[in-house]
């Protein structure tokens, strides 16, 4: 099997397709029919770019997503107020298969309810800062997302709601804006668990900023680092 990729004369990404029936032998493609809709994922775009809508197949050739974007004026022809994404709609029909799939892509995105045009700043799924930075992501449980004047993270609040099982998250940053540090609070039932419970990621780094080590402390309490990374000349890519 193979993908074939569409983009239009902006490289913007319009369509995978993946095909089969490959000659092993030869190794060439006699058949140019597609692999039965298997894999499809297509795109629409705005004339700015922004992504409209996305239809996503699975193997069977099933449609696993059918997705809307929504943005301010998103039904009209005027402009996209700051090309925000206010929340998305999933218009997959459910059944058997979807629901197995769902159960495993716990992180798929879901319909995230009736776009509202009315309080479009606080009543969608996303909400923003004055100067466009997203605060807020109610699909992930995040209450707040706090902001360095330098436009990086620096907290990442969740939702203190009784289903909410995920972590706060905190970043340290050197004087030239590197991080140097990351702080896992883990939550139970909504409830953030006793600073016995943190994991840290430490980064250490050269004179240039490159990340040389990834140390994790994991059992506070102790003075047990791991090492988990070592990058050699700086060159790996730090994550999240």
């Amino acid at each position: 099997m193979y993908l074939l990729f569409t983009y239009d004369q902006l490289n913007r990404l319009l369509q995978a397709q993946a095909y089969n029936n490959m000659d092993i032998a030869n190794n060439t493609w006699p058949n140019t029919t597609t692999y039965n809709g298997r894999y499809e994922n297509t795109f629409t775009h705005d004339a700015n770019g922004n992504i409209l809508t996305q239809l996503r197949k699975d193997e069977t050739g099933n449609i696993i997503d059918n997705l809307t974007y929504n943005y301010n004026n998103a039904n009209t022809t005027a402009n996209k107020t700051n090309n925000r994404l206010y929340s998305v709609n999933d218009a997959t029909p459910q059944g058997t298969s979807l629901t197995a799939y769902r159960a495993l892509m716990t992180d798929d995105i879901e319909d995230q309810g009736t776009f509202n045009t009315t309080n479009i700043a606080q009543g969608n799924n996303y909400t923003y800062d004055a100067i466009g930075n997203l605060i807020s992501d109610a699909q992930e449980e995040i209450a707040n997302i706090e902001w360095t004047v330098y436009g990086k993270i620096k907290y990442i609040s969740r939702m203190n709601t009784s289903n909410c099982n995920k972590p706060d998250l905190e970043f340290n940053y050197d004087a030239s804006g590197n991080r140097i540090s990351k702080v896992v609070k883990p939550r139970i039932n909504g409830v953030l668990q006793p600073l016995t419970a943190y994991k840290y990621t430490y980064y250490t780094r050269d004179a240039q900023g490159n990340t040389m080590a990834v140390y994790k402390y994991e059992n506070p309490g102790t003075a047990v680092f791991s090492l988990t990374e070592r990058n050699l000349y700086g060159s790996a890519r730090l994550g999240a």
